[in-house]
């Protein structure tokens, strides 16, 4: 029976469970990657992360024909693709990774289980990132985490037998190109990381030798951060190093230094490799946090607002910090929790915008979009959570905190290269402003955030920030948890 190997979030050879699974059979097997094109067309994901993964999969087609194989891509609808699969071949198993994902990433794989099963056919799938298919209870879930972060690696194959090019239909293709050819939405970018294997294990010895000496010390800077933090979170999201080989190498980078400081930073990126698989299990075990409010009291008090939205897309809002952040967020997919944070309350907060649009939007901008973590943060920012306090931020007062100097700033906002340090926040105030091509503040900010905390005291005056929709108390974490962890987890 031919065994096929699914590709999703996992785009590597190292540490595959699935693909060694396949091989055990000692026959050849087919590699797939399918681009399911209604999967693409209705979510979050966009062009940048297409472009991320064809370069993982380009490499991954090279490590494949090194060891005698060959991976094949589809663009066409999963389903399409096993019963041609299922016509060319007869009977197969599929061997996959497990995905925490949006309610519609779960509505597929159930129908392709539902297909397999209608066929008397198999679907195998292994535990990735330890996270655990419906847990019980989350008391358990860090010791379980801790057993599998421990838990050998699995070998990367030496040789791997594939079907044949010429017995393959022609609904796949050993050319990753042709996925070029899938109608994708979103915008673009030519100076973001690039995808692939060989580079997220590059990134992650020179974060672990060199970068991470201060990595927690850096956390907030706007600039720094891009550097001393890890990098690691696109190759994370995207598959091509495990959760747990990046925590293991952390543990022996550990074992082997004396550097007291330099193990504190590497123990706080631990945490946050912790909080990372916390956030996916939290999706797991709740997959509607994505569309609906966990509590739903702001809802009736937050609206669409079509030109502050585009303002805010584009980076033109009037608010230096907060164009900058977008602004090299459209050019790089990535900037570091504190701009994050910042960026979402402004839209949720300072703007009156609904979570949903802005999160969306923000979905397809991050390079390293993974769902659970994604839609966790950005409800804790838009205050729509059940944590007891919500964090308004002014933009201007984090501006001078984090960028005093304006060199962040101006780096990305060229227009006001010769504001002076007195004024780059507030550009407004400056008296030659007027002859600077840069945009009116689309709010008064001071106004609009006390308006913001006047219409979150008032819902919580009235007893109805209680979370409206019920949650199953064994798999709901903590408020403190909520508070806590609140967007540190992009800088992994």
């Amino acid at each position: 029976m031919l065994q096929v190997v699914w590709f999703r979030r996992d785009i590597r050879l190292h540490d595959h469970q699935p693909l060694v699974e396949a091989l055990q059979y000692g026959e050849p097997i087919l590699p797939v990657y399918i681009a399911d094109p209604s999967l693409w067309k209705n979510s979050e994901r966009s062009v940048r992360h297409l472009q991320f993964i064809m370069e993982g999969l380009t490499e991954l087609q090279e490590s494949f024909h090194h060891r005698s194989g060959t991976v094949y891509v589809s663009i066409q609808e999963v389903e399409d693709v096993l019963a041609t699969i299922y016509e060319a071949f007869g009977e197969f198993t599929i061997h996959a990774h497990e995905e925490s994902e949006t309610p519609l990433m779960k509505e597929q794989n159930m129908r392709v289980h539902m297909w397999m099963e209608r066929q008397g056919l198999q679907m195998k799938e292994y535990q990735q990132d330890g996270v655990v298919k419906g847990l019980d209870h989350r008391g358990t879930w860090r010791k379980e985490w801790n057993v599998y972060m421990d838990s050998p690696l699995w070998k990367t194959p030496t040789y791997i037998p594939t079907v044949d090019e010429e017995e393959v239909p022609s609904i796949l293709s050993s050319s990753i190109e042709k996925m070029n050819r899938l109608s994708v939405g979103g915008i673009g970018i030519k100076y973001g990381q690039q995808g692939g294997e060989s580079l997220a294990l590059e990134s992650l010895e020179t974060f672990l030798s060199e970068r991470s000496i201060s990595y927690k010390d850096d956390l907030s800077d706007s600039d720094s951060s891009s550097t001393s933090g890890s990098r690691l979170s696109p190759y994370l999201a995207w598959g091509n190093v495990t959760m747990r080989y990046v925590v293991q190498r952390t543990n022996e980078k550990i074992s082997s230094i004396e550097d007291e400081n330099h193990v504190k930073q590497l123990k706080a990126f631990l945490l946050r490799l912790f909080w990372h698989s916390q956030y996916k299990q939290w999706l797991e075990d709740d997959s509607s946090i994505a569309l609906e409010s966990i509590n739903t009291a702001l809802d009736h008090v937050r609206e669409d607002n079509e030109e502050r939205f585009h303002k805010w897309c584009k980076g033109e809002t009037g608010i230096p910090m907060i164009d900058a952040a977008m602004r090299l967020l459209l050019k790089t997919g990535w900037i570091n929790h504190q701009l994050r944070a910042m960026l979402i309350s402004f839209a949720c907060h300072t703007l009156g915008l609904d979570w949903r649009r802005p999160g969306d939007y923000l979905a397809g901008l991050f390079l390293d979009y993974v769902p659970g973590i994604h839609y966790s943060q950005i409800q804790l920012s838009a205050g729509t959570t059940d944590a007891k306090s919500v964090k308004v931020l002014n933009p201007i007062k984090l501006g001078k905190d984090l960028d005093p100097e304006g060199a962040f700033v101006r780096s990305h906002i060229p227009a006001l290269k010769h504001v002076p340090n007195k004024y780059i926040h507030q550009p407004w105030k400056y008296h030659g402003f007027v002859h600077i091509d840069y945009s009116e503040p689309v709010v008064d900010v001071k106004e609009a955030n006390r308006f913001a905390k006047e219409v979150i005291s008032s819902v919580k005056g009235k007893g109805s920030t209680n979370v409206q929709r019920k949650r199953t108390k064994k798999k709901q974490r903590s408020t403190s948890e909520n508070q806590q962890l609140s967007l540190n987890l992009f800088d992994s």
